[in-house]
């Protein structure tokens, strides 16, 4: 299954159910599918870092998965961990 998103600005975070590798791409200003961008493991995740820029055109993120995938925005800061200074 693919799915497609539009990216909130700065950074997104994925989380990959177990199961084959999710298939990434990126697009911005073109209706076809997207340029692959790369893949994230199953089990695992990554952080997709979007570069701020002039322009209001926002990206598209399309997703190839055949398990669930998690989807998150990043706080701006995070706060430390209880018990740290």
């Amino acid at each position: 299954m693919t799915l497609s998103f539009v990216l909130p600005r700065g950074e997104l975070a994925l989380r990959a159910a177990k199961g084959t590798p999710v298939a990434l791409s990126l697009r911005r200003f073109a209706h076809s599918p997207g340029l692959p961008t790369g893949s994230v493991a199953g089990g695992s995740g990554a952080i997709l870092r979007i570069p701020t820029d002039a322009s209001a055109q926002p990206w598209r993120l399309l997703i190839s998965a055949a398990q669930a995938v998690r989807l998150g925005s990043l706080p701006d800061e995070v706060p430390p961990a209880k018990g740290t200074a």
